[in-house]
């Protein structure tokens, strides 16, 4: 299984080799490194020129400004890896980010999309964890096609299978409208696509906030949250005709997409039975499918895991082997 990580870079000269050098020195290390520079005017080519001269694993991709999601479809391009990791280029990798979620690709072979906590940095300092445990987040189809329910992470905490992203990328009547914030276009496309999601919620990712972050810490008003609203509603639209989905009908798959959810949490439980019954079935069949939610829901906490299941539990199925040369 071999291994890529993205970095894009616009304007970032001053941050980028910091974030380099954190993929450089990953305890399970990347196959290949790439750094897509989306036409920066600083003096990101000149410091990218150096680590590319002195690193054979690193590679740089320059190209005309376009935005960060034409940005992911250039490195894709450029990419050889399996698995792809996406980093911005003012955060950081953990040294044993990739050992601890390539863990989850090598052994869950049904997983497409993982996702990892963070640690702020800089102007604010704190650590966000998505959930309290690992976690089996199974499929997000009709959830996000129905509800507008939103499951992934920031860019820097993202890694895809290859095989899912080429579903999504390029996508260049998008890129206009993604020139920022493109991690939505990885979670929203990776949930359409019928991808699984898993999340390791150790902060495993440094996310830099200092007084240039695109979207971090920007406020915003009436007007800008109905324009990002409304943006993410075009987003649904366009993968849901690129993947050939029929949004009215996915109402119908709800309760069995809860149950590809193995442990779900309280909140989940909360957003597919609102789901459910905002729904346009009749009102028998609505609580019908809210029952065999919650009754899943309420199984999964009270029934005992089987034996083989808690032996599984106690051994460490996360740690990355990276494949011996031969």
């Amino acid at each position: 299984m071999r291994l890529s990580c993205l970095i894009n870079n616009y304007n970032y000269g001053r941050f980028v080799a910091e974030a380099v050098e954190s993929a450089l020195s990953q305890s399970a290390p990347f196959d290949e490194i790439i750094v897509v520079d989306d036409g920066s005017n600083d003096q990101s080519l000149a410091v990218l020129s150096a680590l590319e001269q002195r690193c054979p694993r690193l590679k740089v991709v320059r190209k005309p400004n376009g935005g960060q999601l034409s940005a992911f479809s250039a490195g894709l391009a450029a990419s050889t890896g399996d698995v792809l990791y996406f980093l911005d280029a003012d955060d950081l990798f953990e040294p044993n980010y990739v050992e601890r979620t390539a863990g989850v690709f090598q052994t869950r072979p049904d997983v497409g999309y993982v996702f990892s906590g963070r640690r702020l940095f800089g102007r604010i300092e704190r650590v966000e964890r998505p959930f309290s445990d690992e976690i089996d987040l199974g499929y997000s189809v009709a959830v996000l096609a129905t509800g507008g329910v939103w499951c992934g992470a920031s860019t820097s905490c993202v890694s895809m299978r290859r095989s899912t992203l080429e579903r999504l990328l390029p996508a260049p009547d998008m890129d206009p409208l993604w020139r920022i914030n493109a991690d939505l276009c990885l979670a929203y496309g990776a949930s359409l696509a019928g991808v699984r999601k898993y999340c390791v919620p150790e902060p495993l990712v440094a996310y830099r906030v200092h007084d240039h972050n695109a979207h971090y810490g920007k406020p915003e008003d009436a007007a800008g949250k109905y324009q990002r609203r409304l943006q993410a509603q075009t987003l649904i639209e366009h993968y849901s005709r690129r993947l050939g989905l029929d949004r009215a009908q996915l109402a119908e798959l709800l309760h069995l997409e809860f149950l590809t959810v193995p442990k779900p949490t309280h909140a989940m439980l909360k957003r597919y039975l609102r789901t459910t019954l905002a729904s346009r079935s009749r009102l028998t069949r609505r609580i019908g499918l809210a029952w065999t939610i919650w009754r899943h829901y309420y199984r999964s906490r009270h029934a005992p895991a089987p034996i083989a299941a808690r032996y599984e539990q106690r051994r460490d199925l996360n740690l990355y082997t990276p494949a011996k040369a031969s």
